[in-house]
């Protein structure tokens, strides 16, 4: 659904703990510019044999505001190795970090791009995509669809 390769098989949720952590962390570096704009960060990620993607959406706390924004973050697996994943995981929040110091500097960010992007951060290569997709709705909607 979110990933950047395509995958045969349905991939393995990231463990809550981490992905709790990962929007804990985002909220404390961004709380001024979130309370701003009455926005809230929401992670999902999901890890298949051979990528492991995070997709970071930042939501609206008024149910009213439907604009959203998603960035989407891919790097490729080589391994299930456990350290490997949380390091890969550490990178891309790392490197959301960076996106998000960008999109909060500007005034009106409006360059959003469903193509995969590569760039390289700590001597990888990343993929990054952006879309105004809300993924809570999504996977509801998945979720709702894949109980009929």
């Amino acid at each position: 659904m979110f990933a950047r390769k395509n995958q045969d098989l349905t991939g393995i949720d990231i463990p809550k703990p981490w992905i709790d952590k990962a929007q804990e962390v985002l909220t404390s570096v961004y709380i001024t510019e979130l309370e701003k704009i009455n926005k809230k960060f929401t992670i999902y990620g999901v890890a298949y044999s051979d990528e492991l993607l995070l997709a970071i959406g930042l939501l609206s706390k008024d149910t009213q505001d439907m604009s959203t924004m998603t960035l989407s973050l891919s790097a490729d697996l080589e391994s299930n190795n456990e350290k490997e994943m949380g390091n890969l995981l550490n990178n891309l929040i790392d490197s959301a970090g960076v996106f998000f110091d960008q999109f909060f500097a500007g005034t009106d960010w409006n360059d959003f791009d469903l193509r995969w992007n590569s760039f390289k951060f700590k001597n990888k290569t990343y993929y990054y995509s952006t879309s105004r997709e809300n993924i809570a709705l999504t996977l509801q909607a998945n979720q709702l669809l894949d109980n009929k």
